[in-house]
């Protein structure tokens, strides 16, 4: 698959990884200007959801986006976006305090509830491991 620039699929992720990584932490108002701490977490996760499920799952993302980032403090940022391309597809940038935090968050009610509701709705997932070098944003 291509773009009409004439942009690869393998590309386009390229890009939107550093788009995310350079670009969407100016809105984060979580981390520190400079260094990311020590023991943060990021994660990059692409899924593919079945078409005739995508709006029921951008629902429940929705809500448990709200549900995390509100009252967890080990969770500095989730962001969610589908490709403009594929609506079916989406990509998730998670910010955590840390391991631990991310495990609390994962072991929440909230989270669980998410996983029930969503349960058949993915039809694959890409994790795309990282190393936080530079988090910067406004305060």
């Amino acid at each position: 698959m291509s773009l009409n620039t004439g942009v690869g699929h393998m590309e386009l992720r390229k890009f939107l990884v550093a788009l995310l990584l350079n670009g969407v932490l100016l809105l984060a108002g979580k981390a520190q200007a400079g260094q990311p701490p020590a023991s943060a977490i990021v994660n990059i996760a692409e899924l593919d959801i079945d078409p005739a499920q995508v709006e029921v799952f951008r629902a429940a993302v929705i809500e448990e986006m709200d549900d995390s980032v509100r009252p967890e403090p080990g969770v500095h940022a989730i962001y969610a976006v589908a490709y403009e391309s594929d609506p079916a597809k989406f990509m998730f940038f998670e910010i955590y305090a840390s391991r631990q935090a991310q495990d609390a968050h994962r072991n929440t009610p909230h989270f669980r509830k998410f996983l029930d509701v969503t349960n058949g709705m993915v039809r694959g997932r890409r994790i795309i491991g990282t190393n936080a070098v530079h988090l910067i944003a406004k305060p």
